[in-house]
């Protein structure tokens, strides 16, 4: 990019910050809390939602560059059933988003071994963009590096022909988006146990994330900067996976965000980044809460700052108290899940695992207990409505294009 158009970018997002935060302390809103932040009022409407490109999560090894995937490279629009890339036989298109499309697919190896996973394939238009290259071999560079169960795996990395190729781990289940607004639809709350438990795992996934390392031990500094509930894969079996690191932020990674740009969701996103400041962990922390107001009350919800910077900084994110929209939630959970999206982020927990300890703590001292097979039973239930719906078959890869 020309040196003048980033100085530019960085430019406009300095005055926009300082017009936001003049609309914000000049517009303060001394009423108390409000509903201003929910983007639904009513039962059956859908969640406020941004889809994004790029995705997920983790693996054993780190690929240290572009490697060369032998076999065949596909031809542009022919990819189908049967259609093999390298060691891999295509067995579906799963999804399709901004960056890439998605197929399920089955690996074949020696001995008759079979094993199905996810392939990631970025749009031959975007390959020619050094760019947009970047940012997909960075998603899964980064993911590479986090090894937990709470993180989809990548299990290659390469390029077949001209097609830049992620190969991932097949999560058989749904995004945690479509699985709210199907209970949504339908009048019903996640059983509070299992919220609890869900988001314990997104943030032990998370913090994964943030600590994890190069071979030598050097921090690598992850930030998610997209968490939100379209980017939480949940099993049939109840794991819990994050996914979508297309747009994570490293010290080490190779391409660097222009002065003042933003990336991520508006509505899940943590003030300082929808000004384009330097983010931490926190940021993830806040997004984080935002996915646990709606998991835990049902509500959905928009916290983004351009919408909100009118009623000011006082009472923020101007959301109801927690146990004011469902009353069998403990009330400690009200102070929590606030606090945990305050604008100053020094009033966060410091990170996702202080979150969870709160989270935990709430948990035993109300007697809630939430294992992979309680989390599995909500999901079943929830799934066997979709399917009778609308059908769920790949719904899980809406999280992965």
């Amino acid at each position: 990019m020309p040196v003048p158009i980033a100085a530019g970018g960085g430019g406009a997002a300095g005055l926009g910050l300082i017009l936001l935060l003049i609309g914000m302390i000049g517009g303060k809103d001394k009423t108390g809390m409000t509903q201003a932040g929910m983007a639904v009022s009513g039962k059956t409407q859908q969640p406020y939602s941004t889809q994004l490109s790029g995705p997920q999560g983790v693996a054993s090894g780190t690929p240290s560059s572009v490697d060369i995937i032998s076999g065949p490279a596909p031809v542009a629009g022919t990819i189908g059933p049967g259609a093999v890339l390298g060691r891999w036989e295509i067995i579906r298109r799963l999804g399709s988003g901004g960056m890439a499309d998605v197929y399920l697919a089955q690996a074949r190896g020696e001995a008759g071994f079979q094993k199905l996973v996810a392939i990631k394939i970025m749009h031959s238009h975007l390959a020619r963009n050094t760019r947009a290259v970047e940012h997909f071999l960075d998603e899964a560079r980064l993911a590479a590096r986090v090894v937990h169960p709470n993180v989809v795996a990548i299990q290659d990395l390469g390029k077949i022909g001209n097609d830049y190729v992620i190969v991932m781990d097949y999560v058989e289940g749904v995004d945690l988006e479509r699985l709210l607004a199907n209970a949504r639809i339908g009048g019903r709350m996640v059983p509070v146990n299992v919220a609890l438990g869900i988001l314990c795992r997104i943030c032990d996934g998370l913090h994964a994330a943030h600590k994890a390392t190069q071979p030598d031990g050097t921090p690598i500094g992850i930030i998610h900067r997209d968490v939100k509930s379209a980017n939480v894969l949940v099993s049939k079996q109840g794991g819990v996976k994050v996914v979508d690191f297309g747009i994570a932020k490293a010290a080490t990674q190779s391409h660097m965000t222009v002065a003042g740009e933003t990336k991520g969701t508006p509505s899940m996103m943590a003030p300082e980044q929808r000004v384009g400041e330097v983010v931490d962990v926190r940021a993830d922390v806040y997004s984080t809460g935002a996915v646990a107001f709606e998991v835990l009350t049902g509500h959905a919800v928009n916290l983004d700052l351009a919408t909100l910077a009118h009623l000011g900084v006082e009472n923020w994110p101007h959301l109801p108290l927690p146990s004011s929209l469902r009353p069998d939630l403990p009330h400690e959970l009200d102070e929590i899940v606030l606090r945990s999206m305050s604008f100053e982020r020094d009033r966060r927990p410091a990170d996702c695992a202080a979150f969870e300890t709160t989270l935990e703590a709430v948990m035993k001292n109300n007697g809630l207990t939430a294992s992979d097979k309680d989390i599995a039973r909500w999901v079943e239930s929830e799934m066997q409505i979709l399917a009778a719906s609308a059908g769920v078959e790949g719904t899980a890869a809406t999280a992965l294009t």
